[in-house]
């Protein structure tokens, strides 16, 4: 039986799962700018050269945790409508 103290709990999951994603979102962007970025001449420094490599991983690395993230998100979603229905065909 689904409880307001489910109901209460499940949201509170939802929130923190979109208060997540929103912080992966940013830095993602955040790093995915940095390596899209020009280099500021045409011929580049190492260290431009090593900050662009370093953007692009962290641009990765943060996509990879916003889609884990994501399907995690999703899946809670999916449980949750799985309990309410499960309630409804119940009462």
């Amino acid at each position: 039986m689904l409880t307001k103290e489910t109901i209460e709990y499940r949201n509170q999951v939802d929130k923190v799962w979109e208060e997540v994603s929103s912080i992966l979102e940013e830095k993602y962007q955040h790093y995915k700018a940095q390596f899209d970025a020009s280099y500021s001449s045409s011929e580049p420094t190492e260290e431009e050269k090593d900050a662009h490599i370093e953007a692009g991983r962290l641009a990765l690395a943060y996509s990879k945790m916003l889609n884990y993230v994501l399907k995690q998100s999703n899946k809670h979603q999916l449980e949750t409508l799985r309990m309410i229905q499960r309630t409804i065909h119940e009462s």
